[in-house]
């Protein structure tokens, strides 16, 4: 934290009345409304961190799930094509026996 430096008070009532200037032309809110919000922002701070926290933790479990899935489907072609080529092969023996004792 930067520690604050002591200013004249003219110093300060002439940078306040300049910042409200400022603050009344651009629409920017000004220091004393700020100053209203920070109780507010206080009592928001910590839902804010547990939201966070919630959402990260929910975030890896959702990736960890869809790897899960991604790896089940993949074991699943795999075991769809090992049955595909052992039913082509029972198919080619079957054609081989036939062919060799002939036609029935």
């Amino acid at each position: 934290m930067v520690p604050e430096v002591a200013q004249p008070a003219r110093a300060r009532r002439r940078r306040r009345v300049w910042s409200d200037g400022w603050a009344w032309i651009t629409g920017l809110p000004s220091t004393a409304d700020l100053n209203k919000l920070q109780p507010q922002l206080d009592s928001i701070a910590p839902a804010l961190r547990t939201a966070s926290r919630t959402s990260v933790s929910g975030t890896s479990q959702f990736l960890a799930a869809a790897k899960t899935q991604r790896q089940r489907v993949n074991m699943l072609y795999e075991l769809l094509n090992i049955t595909r080529a052992d039913v082509r092969t029972f198919n080619r023996q079957l054609l081989d026996i036939v062919v060799q004792e002939g036609p029935l």
